[in-house]
């Protein structure tokens, strides 16, 4: 383990609640979620990004980069990467969906129809390989620029390289893909969502 590794945890359950709002918080200028999102109310925002931690914390991999969370990550096997029903159910993440309350489901379902054309574009991508996926990551807005989404970052490269495999994420904004980029990621895709006049790249990091 090198010392960036050292100062990461692995997420509680005890922490779940406070890892949503965490992540809604780190998101809340991000002009795709904030977008998405705009319907949801900060408890039902909170929920949402809960959701992608619980799954990874039973499929993969959740991390906070300090005690404190001052950033978190989640990331999956690419064979555990397609959120299917029975999988949510297992992880938890189906219930804390349905806190949302009968409110978001409108906002929920035009989200999975989101998330659904993101699967078959990364399911056409990869073609079949065999890679991890980097599902979420977010960083306490007064933490940010201060490492530790790079800690998080170099935990997931250490592990695809000794795996040998590759990642494979999504993100929103042309400056995250060049902070990506910096990790030895490249765009494999680009999604438009032309109904919402928003878009997403598909990155890529290969094992050389």
């Amino acid at each position: 383990m090198n010392k960036k590794e050292e100062l990461l945890h692995s997420i509680t359950k005890q922490q779940l609640q406070d890892v949503g709002k965490i992540l809604a918080g780190s998101f809340a200028d991000d002009p795709f979620w904030n977008k998405m999102l705009i319907d949801l109310d900060e408890v039902q925002k909170a929920l949402f990004f809960q959701c992608s931690i619980q799954y990874c914390m039973r499929y993969g991999k959740a991390y906070a980069a300090s005690e404190v969370l001052k950033g978190i990550a989640g990331w999956v096997d690419s064979s555990k990467a397609k959120i299917t029903v029975v999988r949510s159910i297992l992880s938890g993440s189906f219930f804390t969906m349905m806190h949302m309350g009968r409110s978001s489901m409108t906002k929920m379902k035009q989200l999975m129809a989101m998330m659904e054309k993101l699967e078959k574009e990364k399911d056409k991508q990869m073609n079949k390989k065999d890679y991890i996926y980097f599902m979420i990551i977010g960083v306490q807005k007064r933490f940010q620029g201060k490492g530790y989404g790079g800690k998080l970052i170099s935990k997931i490269i250490n592990e695809s390289e000794t795996k040998k495999k590759s990642i494979y994420l999504e993100t929103t904004t042309e400056n995250n893909v060049r902070l990506y980029e910096k990790y030895g990621f490249t765009v494999k895709t680009i999604i438009d969502f032309p109904e919402y006049q928003l878009r997403q790249w598909g990155m890529e990091r290969t094992i050389k």
